[in-house]
């Protein structure tokens, strides 16, 4: 939608989209302040970069239309890399500062990565000429989003799969294949291999009376 809005609206207007658009998952998902502000800071500033590119191929004369002519689609193009130019940047450059995180680590700039976010810009430049011919054409050509969403949400449920909710720490399943590997490799390069287990007391007492601690219903 940020993409549609820098390449049909007035700059004012894709702040307001893109500042709206982030309300659902606040309410949704409770974001500490901090963090849902630098996302709607961030997708702001990325908007407002790929306006500006629409802006100056049009003060060259060459404007989005609902033709959908090579000019045109060259336009939309460039303003959605300017989008995920500007959106990666700024979020590798804050994971690195807040967690530590390179942008390998990131997987910002991942063939996947890129991949994934290049379909949805995609489908924000298609929501565009869309809405500029049909608006009911636009619904249509929003179809693919449910898709991509199941798409996404498979590796997060594979990740949530083989990790503690609480620590971030592999669970037993998340080990035993890694585990394998490294079992695997030590006899192969024919190294020793240590292992240690910690069992920590009434860790999973601790545990519960947190959860009653910080119960929403009580």
């Amino acid at each position: 939608f940020t993409v549609a809005a820098a390449l049909l609206l007035p700059p004012e207007l894709v702040v307001v989209v893109c500042a709206a658009q982030h309300l659902p998952e606040w309410l949704r998902q409770r974001y500490p302040w901090f963090i849902q502000s630098f996302n709607i800071a961030n997708v702001v500033l990325s908007g407002l970069a790929a306006w500006s590119v629409r802006a100056g191929f049009e003060r060259a004369g060459v404007h989005m239309s609902e033709t959908a002519g090579a000019s045109a689609v060259l336009v939309a193009v460039a303003a959605a890399g300017a989008f995920l130019l500007v959106n990666h940047v700024l979020l590798a450059r804050m994971l690195r500062l807040a967690r530590g995180h390179d942008s390998v680590a990131s997987g910002l700039f991942s063939v996947d990565g890129l991949i994934a976010d290049g379909v949805v810009a995609a489908v924000g430049v298609g929501v565009a000429f869309a809405l500029l011919h049909s608006w009911a054409l636009a619904f249509v050509v929003l179809l693919p989003l449910v898709l991509i969403q199941r798409a996404l949400a498979v590796p997060t449920l594979r990740a949530q799969a083989f990790s503690d909710h609480k620590t971030g720490l592999l669970n037993s399943r998340g080990i035993d294949q890694p585990a394998r590997n490294e079992f695997a490799r030590a006899r192969r390069l024919e190294r020793p291999l240590s292992v240690l287990l910690c069992d920590i007391d009434d860790l999973r007492g601790n545990e519960l009376a947190s959860a009653e601690l910080y119960d929403p219903a009580t």
